[in-house]
This record gives C-alpha cells, structure tokens and sequence, in this order.
C-alpha cells in the first residue's frame, strides 16, 4: 500500500501504464507496435529535486537543575547534598514531574583546597558535594514555576535549557511530503514549458534534511516572568531526488 503522501504519485503511474498502451493500440493496431512506440515516445529523462519543511513550536523543554553542599568532612557534604537533591525531588513531584521525567545527571564529590603555599601541598580544608537533575517539561510555559519550586529547595544552578519538538518523526514526514510535490511540480512545468510531457517514475531517493529553530520569544512564569525565554519554533527541512521519463 503506497504511502499517504504518494497515492497522488501511485495514481498517477497507474494511470499511465494504462493509458499508454490503449494510445498505441489505436495508433497502430498492434501490441508490439504499441510497445515500441511507447517507448520510443517516452525516451527521455528528467531529474530534478524538491524541497519541503514542516515547522511547529516546541512542546518539549529540558533544563539541568542542581545543588552543591560544602562540609568538614566527605560524609557530611555526601549527606547534605542527598538531603538538597530529595527535597527537590519532592518539590518536582508536587509539580507533577516525576518518573520518566526527571533523571540524576550528577553525584559529584571533590575536595577544597587551600593556595599551595611555597614549598608546601596545598591542604584540604572542605569537601564539596553535587548532585544534578535532568528534568523534562512537557508544558513549556510551566518553566518559572518550576525553577521557582526546585530554588525553593534547594537547587543553586541552572543550566542546559534545551527546547524540541516531541514527535520530530511525523514533522519529518510532513516535510518529506512537501518535498515530494514541489519536486512533481518542478518537473511537470519543465516538461510542459518544452512540449514535452511527463511519463512513470524511474527513481525516487531521500536527499537528507535538518532542523533549525526560528526564534520566538515567551515569559517564565512567577519570580522568573522578568527571564524571556526564546522557545523557538523548530522547523525541519527534506529534500527528495525524482527521475521521471520524458515523453513526446
């Protein structure tokens, strides 16, 4: 079964391999006529390329969230900042984030030194701890809330905004599609404007694609509604090769 976007381009294969050989028929009264008059008529080649793109607004954000605890000793820092990192935790569910929304990025412990002294090793005087969290937003505009929450709690730092679209595959396929009929538009006005018209599809292959988002600027929500936040509008681009016969 022909995908959705290419039942306009099956139909009208179909219709050619039809058609064809009842024209030749009636031109020559034989079927082997017919064939090689077809094909004779039908020699040429044509190659062209179409472009398409799909673009929608990003309904995907992800921000890393994290905080540090500096103590005497290992246990103490290891300790305070696991206490920071489950009060964040708690604050993220009372938002509604949990499960597979919500990832540890980071269990760090270093020490704290102080300036090396001439002729001397520098000498631990603390012990650093951090934990980080990757948290996904499926509502983007939440993103204030939601920093404001895990602040509350603890978090000191955040970093690694990222915004997506959550189904990039069938944004892909919108563009593939577009793709498909500007490249059968290109070749039916090159064909007509030299005489000529199109016959069946001999090749048809993906030139590839990308994304680029396109700047769109809304507000986080509560104490961070001063912060703008550039969601974007993400828009993927595809190309597709089509070589068509070209027919007298």
């Amino acid at each position: 079964m022909p995908r959705p976007f290419l039942r306009p381009l099956a139909a009208a294969i179909a219709l050619t391999a039809v058609a064809a050989p009842g024209f030749a028929v009636a031109q020559n009264g034989s079927g082997s006529n017919a064939a090689a008059n077809t094909a004779s008529a039908c020699a040429g080649r044509l190659s062209v390329t179409g472009q398409g793109e799909a673009s929608a607004a990003p309904d995907l954000l992800r921000v890393n969230l994290r905080t540090e605890t500096e103590a005497a000793s290992p246990a103490e820092a290891l300790s305070g900042t696991a206490a920071q990192a489950q009060a964040m935790l708690d604050a993220l569910k009372a938002e509604g984030i949990e499960g597979a929304n919500v990832q540890t990025s980071e269990v760090s412990l270093h020490p704290v030194r102080e300036p090396a002294q001439k002729g001397q090793a520098p000498k631990v005087v603390a012990w650093r701890a951090a934990n980080g969290l990757r948290v996904s937003l499926v509502d983007v505009s939440r993103f204030g809330a939601v920093v404001n929450a895990a602040a509350a709690a603890g978090a000191t730092e955040v970093s690694g905004i990222s915004l997506d679209v959550s189904e990039p595959d069938a944004l892909m396929e919108e563009a593939r599609a577009g793709a498909v009929r500007d490249a059968m538009d290109r070749a039916a006005a090159m064909a007509e404007a030299a005489g000529l018209r199109l016959g069946e599809v001999l090749e048809m292959s993906d030139g590839g694609g990308g994304g680029m988002p396109r700047p769109m600027f809304a507000r986080a929500a509560s104490a961070m509604e001063d912060m703008p936040i550039a969601e974007g509008e993400q828009t993927l681009s595809a190309s597709v090769n089509m070589t068509f016969e070209l027919c007298r």
